[in-house]
C-alpha cells in the first residue's frame, strides 16, 4: 500500500504542474520566487508531496549541497497524463518531456536560467509583458525550428518600441556555435515567414550572454554581419545573465542595442 493517498489534487498542485510543464524543470528557490512566498519550507513540503503521489521526481546528488545548488523537479507520466485528458495540454509537448530523466545538467541548467530571466524581467517591467516558455511555443510554426528560450509580447502596444522579442540565452558554447545561431536568426528574419503568417514586422531578438567577455564579442560579429549584408531594420539587443538578474524597476539600463552601439534605458 503506499505511503501517501492519492487524493484528487488540490488548484495549487495542479498549479505547480502546469508551472513545471511552462518550464521544464522547477526548482524549490525558484518556485518560491515565481509565488512571492517566503516561507521555503511550505514549498519545499509542496514539491515533495508531488514526488510521493507519483506526479513529479527530481534531479538530486549528495555534491548539490556542497555546490549550493537546488535539487530540479520535472514531470513524471502521470503528470503529463493529467495535464494532457484535464487540461487539454499540447500532447507534443507533453511526449517530449517523456525523456526529461536523461537530459543533461546543462540542458537543465538553460531551462532553469530561462526561468531565472522570467523572474526577473517581471520584476524589471512589472505589468508589461506576457511571456511564453519554449514548452509553451512548439505548437507555433511561425517561430524557427529552434525556438526561442521566451517569446515577449506587449501587453499594451507602443507606438515607439517593439511589441514583441524573442529571447536566446547564449550558454557556455564556443563563439562559433553562437555566431550559428546567430545566423539561424537572420536566416528566419530573411525567410519573411514571420511576416507572411502574423502579419506583424519581426520581433527585436534579445541575447542573454553568459558573461561581458561573450557579449563583446558577439556584438563585433553581428556589426560585421550586418555591414556586410545591409540588414538594417533587425533589433538586437544584449545584455548578460549577471546583469539581468541584477535588474530592478529603477535599474532597466542593462540592454545594449548592436545596430546603434547604446545602452537602453528599458525595453
Amino acid at each position: 500500500m503506499p505511503d501517501v493517498k492519492d487524493y484528487r489534487l488540490n488548484a495549487k498542485q495542479v498549479h505547480i504542474l502546469k508551472l513545471v510543464y511552462k518550464f521544464r524543470f522547477m526548482t524549490a528557490p525558484l518556485l518560491a520566487s515565481y509565488r512571492n512566498d517566503s516561507n521555503s519550507t511550505v514549498t519545499n513540503t509542496a514539491l515533495k508531496k508531488l514526488v510521493a503521489k507519483g506526479y513529479l521526481d527530481r534531479n538530486y546528488s549528495k555534491s548539490y549541497k556542497f555546490q549550493f545548488k537546488a535539487a530540479s523537479y520535472y514531470l513524471l507520466p502521470k503528470a503529463m497524463n493529467l495535464l494532457k485528458t484535464e487540461h487539454d495540454f499540447d500532447p507534443k509537448s507533453l511526449h517530449t518531456m517523456y525523456n526529461n530523466r536523461g537530459l543533461s545538467l546543462g540542458y537543465i541548467d538553460r531551462h532553469l536560467d530561462a526561468l531565472r530571466i522570467f523572474l526577473a524581467i517581471r520584476q524589471t517591467y512589472p505589468g508589461a509583458f506576457h511571456m511564453f516558455s519554449k514548452t509553451e511555443l512548439a505548437k507555433y510554426d511561425y517561430f524557427s525550428d529552434k525556438k526561442p528560450d521566451l517569446y515577449l509580447n506587449r501587453i499594451k502596444p507602443s507606438d515607439k518600441e517593439p511589441n514583441e522579442y524573442l529571447l536566446e540565452i547564449l550558454g557556455n558554447d564556443p563563439l562559433f556555435v553562437l555566431k550559428k545561431r546567430m545566423n539561424d536568426y537572420i536566416e528566419h528574419f530573411d525567410s519573411g515567414d514571420w511576416e507572411a503568417q502574423t502579419e506583424n514586422s519581426y520581433p527585436a531578438i534579445l541575447l542573454v550572454c553568459s558573461d561581458g567577455k561573450t557579449e563583446t564579442k558577439l556584438q563585433e560579429h553581428l556589426s560585421t554581419v550586418f555591414d556586410n549584408t545591409g540588414i538594417d531594420d533587425l533589433t538586437v539587443l544584449t545584455t548578460t545573465l549577471k546583469a539581468l538578474q541584477n535588474s530592478d524597476s529603477q535599474n532597466k539600463a542593462v540592454w545594449s542595442n548592436v545596430q546603434e552601439s547604446e545602452t537602453l534605458d528599458s525595453l
